[in-house]
């Protein structure tokens, strides 16, 4: 348990130094207001907001041994600010690969949008997702709740309330990792692949052109591999650390008699998997460091100062 909660601990103390770094170089650097610093900046304040809402939680929870009340109002509030925050994540990250496969492979079409309409209407767009989900998700807590109430009190017997059983539950859970984990990052594996081709059949057409023009857009292009392939690892950090967890709750949700068989070790491995899934809000800062020289002279603006 100490060792967890040391864990935890650094980690969170790590992703808010980072994150808040990152806002920080975005917000007083005014070549960085494009859209992706923009989508950037917005996903380490949705990071920022995860660690502060769900450290807390968990942290009480595993010291607790998962012994909230069901009336307990701070846990409810740290679990719907999480799921929103994590969806808003999922959907930047889309955002930004939306953004960046039109700046690269049509060009032109981006050329003629506004900025600032661009980046307003994608937020909208990103809160209208992540509202949603928390809409639906305490929708079925409530159907949820109703029938087990229903069948405590009745012995199962059908009343007028909805309910939503069991079986109807896994199909939710299965429809939710499918429409806010699956869908969106193979659409941004799928862009990133066209981005990728793009930028590689523009250097070899500049590797034939004057040498002069060849080598300043080749340097151009090469920065924009550099940016793409930073762009690239966060949504795989995303799959890599955050699905395992989904995973093992959808099998236990299919397969209950795992966790009552072996209790033990289901305990230890969604303690393993909660912090593998914390991991990508506080990796990323560390991923634009490496990888983005406008975010590394930015730190290091910050650290002289």
């Amino acid at each position: 348990m100490i060792s967890y909660c040391f864990v935890y601990g650094v980690l969170a103390i790590a992703g808010l130094i980072g994150n808040f770094m990152v806002l920080l170089v975005v917000i007083r650097n005014n070549t960085m207001r494009n859209v992706t610093d923009v989508l950037i900046a917005h996903l380490s304040l949705s990071d920022t907001m995860l660690i502060v809402f769900s450290t807390p939680a968990l942290l009480l929870q595993e010291i607790g041994s998962g012994s909230f009340q069901p009336g307990d109002i701070f846990p409810k509030i740290c679990a719907g600010v999480v799921i929103f925050c994590s969806v808003v994540s999922v959907f930047t990250v889309v955002t930004i690969a939306i953004e960046r496969y039109f700046a690269i492979v049509h060009p032109l079409k981006q050329m003629t949008q506004n900025k600032k309409i661009t980046v307003a209407m994608s937020l909208i767009v990103i809160w209208s997702c992540a509202l949603s989900q928390l809409i639906v998700r305490n929708t079925v807590a409530v159907f949820r709740t109703k029938h087990a109430l229903l069948n405590e009190t009745s012995g199962g017997i059908s009343t007028a309330y909805s309910r939503l059983d069991d079986n109807k539950h896994k199909y939710y859970l299965i429809a939710i990792f499918l429409l806010y984990n699956v869908f969106p990052f193979v659409l941004v594996f799928y862009l990133y692949t066209q981005i990728i081709m793009k930028l590689r059949s523009r250097g070899k057409e500049l590797r034939e052109t004057n040498a002069t023009v060849s080598q300043r857009n080749e340097s151009v292009t090469k920065n924009q591999r550099k940016t793409i392939i930073m762009l690239v690892i966060v949504p795989v950090v995303f799959v890599v650390c955050g699905w395992p967890f989904t995973i093992l709750h959808l099998i236990l949700a299919y397969m209950p008699e795992v966790s009552e068989v072996q209790s033990v070790a289901v305990k230890l491995a969604d303690s393993l998997l909660r912090i593998l899934a914390f991991i990508p809000s506080t990796i990323n800062p560390i991923i634009y460091s490496f990888f983005s020289e406008k975010f590394r002279a930015g730190f290091r603006q910050l650290f002289s100062k």
